[in-house]
């Protein structure tokens, strides 16, 4: 992808070639990495030394304008009317920038998600007039590769996931089937894929009791079932393992994808909501 900008008063005098999108580690502070192309779009520009600042916007953010950071002024450079050069654009952020983005992120249906530079451009000529522009490029895909390896370079751990005690299940095939599932969905909650998270967590919560295929539940079900609880708690004792089936039950009617059929109908919460839920049952059926 290419964007034009405007600069030195010659119209769409630049062409930027977009290029890799990456997330650089430090010490506390990180750096959002965009390195493109920088070319002559108009041989008017040939000769002008430009530099480059401006902001950092995140549209999808769903916070205000979206606004991360600032854009670190970058080096001059002279513009020729055939070549090229690279251009980084670097802004730092810290740990808990990282941990917001991370947190509302809206992916696409790739896992990506965009970025948007605010550009503002000092350029000098042979004469040495100095002048100053400003525009916007089109938005840069940060994949969904990318940003899951930058988070592991600069180690950022996601909110803690109940973890399930070890245990010995060998002589439960159904529990050890069922902490496999719980196993895949904390690997695709790991890489971003929050609604097949909710696909595997079906599927543990069906192996929990040894359920092979799939096992329908809906709301009026449920409503029923929950009236019939109720009303045995009127004239005997209910113990845990009927309220906890009961549990586990509505928790497959939360982990339905034909429910939620769009990626971004299954947010992160969601997913790890239903994680540690599951985790809880999981560790329940396993001592009972």
């Amino acid at each position: 992808m290419e964007s034009y900008l405007n600069v030195g008063g010659v119209n769409s005098g630049l062409r930027i070639s977009h290029g890799e999108v990456s997330l650089i580690a430090g010490i506390g502070r990180h750096r959002l990495r965009i390195t493109d192309t920088v070319s002559a779009a108009n041989e008017r520009a040939d000769q002008l030394v430009v530099t480059f600042t401006g902001d950092l916007i995140m549209p999808s953010i769903g916070i205000g304008s979206g606004y991360v950071g600032s854009i670190l002024p970058t080096t001059p450079q002279r513009i020729t009317r055939d070549g090229s050069f690279p251009i980084v654009f670097d802004i730092e952020v810290t740990d808990d920038q990282i941990r917001r983005i991370e947190d509302r992120r809206s992916v696409s249906a790739d896992g990506g998600f965009d970025l948007a530079l605010n550009l503002r451009i000092e350029s000098i000529d042979a004469q040495n007039a100095i002048s100053h522009g400003s525009g916007q490029l089109q938005p840069h895909k940060f994949s969904r590769e990318a940003w899951l390896e930058g988070l592991r370079q600069v180690g950022f751990r996601h909110v803690q996931i109940i973890e399930l005690e070890v245990m010995d299940s060998s002589d439960r095939p159904t529990i050890s089937q069922a902490i496999e599932f719980f196993k895949q969905a904390q690997s695709r909650y790991f890489n971003g894929e929050y609604r097949e998270v909710a696909e595997s967590l079906r599927q543990s919560l069906n192996a929990i009791v040894g359920i092979s295929g799939d096992e329908e539940i809906d709301a009026e079900q449920l409503a029923r079932e929950l009236g019939e609880l109720q009303k045995q708690t009127r004239t005997s004792k209910v113990g845990y393992p009927p309220r906890v089936e009961h549990v586990r039950k509505a928790l497959k009617f939360v982990s339905d994808i034909g429910a939620h059929p769009e990626v971004g109908d299954t947010n992160r919460f969601d997913a790890l909501a239903q994680l540690n839920m599951t985790a809880g049952l999981i560790q329940w059926y396993a001592m009972h």
